[in-house]
């Protein structure tokens, strides 16, 4: 079964592919957002305690997932990280505008 907030981080770059698609926006971009989507929906560990243990690496090592797709997926997943870079706290995800998708890779 498929951890809740993967499926939550699903939803949302699913949501941010629908509103690509509606702006017209390349259609390989869509894609790479629903690619990305359904590889979330069959990772079978929280992808939050991937972020945790293995950082943005291993999030762009998984299937059909980029630098700037991980990049976002990491923002949702909300790690506070302190200067020296040794993680701090994780909270639930971001609710992340989809008024944002623009401006995302």
């Amino acid at each position: 079964m498929t951890p809740e907030i993967n499926s939550t981080i699903a939803a949302k770059l699913r949501e941010m592919a629908d509103v690509l698609e509606q702006q017209h926006a390349d259609g390989y971009r869509v894609t790479a957002y629903r690619r990305a989507a359904q590889t979330l929906d069959t990772l079978l560990d929280p992808i939050d305690q991937l972020v945790v243990n293995k950082g943005i690496k291993a999030v762009i090592e998984l299937p059909g997932i980029g630098r700037g797709i991980g990049g976002a997926i990491v923002e949702m997943v909300d790690i506070s990280v302190d200067a020296t870079g040794v993680i701090t706290s994780i909270g639930p995800p971001h609710e992340q505008s989809t008024d944002a998708v623009v401006d995302l890779p």
